[in-house]
């Protein structure tokens, strides 16, 4: 299990002069505790908090049955609430009230419902220890693009006397930078993603259909304990007339199978991209990938610490636009990823950010022809002191 460093942490706050830093979000709470609640992923920003004040113990605000799981991390205290709360509430009211407290007057209760309740209690509870904890009027970051409006403005109504501002540049800029065990987590899912790959290239041929090929990807990623397949197979072009393929089409002469995506490890994923050619393809297709392994490369060869991804982004797009002028419209030529299959910083034209070492960064060029072949190469590159390391190493990147 890994957490969040708590020291660079609130480096980062001291820097944005913040006084507390929440994380209300079902990612950012797993990043920051290492605890992955399948619960929190399946509703979303409502039922637990992670808080990290300046300079006093971090704590989580959780259901009571998941208190133990949070805890082992042994640096967030756990504070439970009660699953079936309801209650009255005043904003100016200092209130943690445990269920056997506000059953006793409904009248007034009906119109909440259960959503409601959840979604507060978690917030309510945060906003008495940090009250306790002599932090009113305390200046809260809250990584505000990845909740709810809803559940900003109940985390504003808790803490009405407090400035609430954005911190979710603290989260992208922390969980852009890896830890050795993110990594290590990152390079086995790549791994398992690998070997899938390796087992279903004999299936790529003609008379074969995408379905056995799913399969066999699906169950070799699935080999690995802690591992969960992931990605996406699709073929072109079609024949006149569809608009989707089938899984049980044969594949036909003159066809490429595109792969994007990758299986997870310990909740960290990764992003490949492959492609096949069924039988012979037409020589103005390869030439055109040649084009694209010459894009990829380019770029690669920017990524160096101190480099800007912008500058990553501009040295693929321009050979790009030399096979195709309308590429300049592609504002998306690879991101960062972990616990999201797409992370800050993104390759962009507009990404003033600088690459540093520890990033894990997918270079990716992708070329989709509207009722033709498309085709997409993407590798993953740890950012090191001295240059990078291509972490998917064993696929070729060749047309296969």
């Amino acid at each position: 299990m890994h957490h969040i460093d708590i020291e660079k942490a609130r480096k980062e706050m001291a820097k944005r002069d913040l006084d507390v830093l929440i994380a209300a979000s079902a990612v950012n709470v797993h990043y920051c505790t290492g605890h992955y609640s399948g619960l929190q992923h399946h509703m979303g920003d409502q039922v637990r908090l992670a808080v990290i004040p300046i300079d006093s113990q971090p704590f989580v605000t959780c259901p009571a049955w998941e208190a133990s799981f949070f805890e082992k991390s042994g640096v967030f205290e756990a504070f439970e609430f009660p699953e079936e709360v309801y209650f009255k509430y005043p904003p100016e009211a200092d209130i943690y009230l445990k269920a056997q407290e506000n059953v006793n007057d409904l009248e007034g209760l009906r119109d909440l419902d259960v959503s409601h309740r959840i979604m507060k209690s978690p917030i309510l509870l945060a906003a008495k220890i940090i009250n306790g904890r002599k932090l009113r009027r305390a200046k809260i970051g809250i990584d505000r693009e990845y909740i709810t409006a809803v559940v900003f403005e109940e985390v504003a109504r808790a803490f009405h006397d407090s400035d609430i501002r954005d911190g979710t540049q603290i989260f992208a800029d922390l969980r852009a930078i890896k830890s050795d065990e993110e990594i290590r987590d990152m390079v086995e899912a790549v791994r398992c993603t690998e070997q899938a790959l390796e087992a279903c290239a004999p299936l790529i041929k003609e008379g074969e259909n995408l379905l056995e090929i799913k399969r066999k990807l699906f169950e070799v990623m699935s080999q690995k304990a802690g591992a969960e397949p992931g990605g996406g197979i699709a073929v072109g072009p079609l024949p006149p007339g569809d608009e989707t393929a089938s899984d049980k089409d044969q594949l036909r002469a003159g066809q490429v199978v595109k792969f994007d995506g990758g299986a997870s490890y310990n909740h960290y994923g990764c992003d490949i991209g492959r492609s096949w050619a069924v039988g012979e393809i037409l020589k103005q297709e390869r030439e055109l990938f040649s084009n694209i392994i010459e894009a990829s490369d380019a770029m690669v060869e920017k990524l160096q610490p101190g480099t800007k991804v912008s500058d990553v982004y501009r040295v693929g797009n321009e050979i790009m636009r030399r096979v195709d002028s309308n590429y300049g419209r592609r504002v998306f030529m690879g991101h960062s990823h972990g616990l999201e299959i797409h992370e800050k910083p993104y390759i962009s034209p507009t990404t003033e950010d600088l690459l540093m070492p520890g990033m894990v960064m997918c270079v990716e060029v992708p070329y989709y022809v509207p009722e033709g072949n498309s085709f997409q190469l993407e590798d993953e590159y740890l950012i090191t002191t001295d240059g990078h390391k291509r972490l998917s190493e064993r696929l070729p990147r060749a047309l296969l």
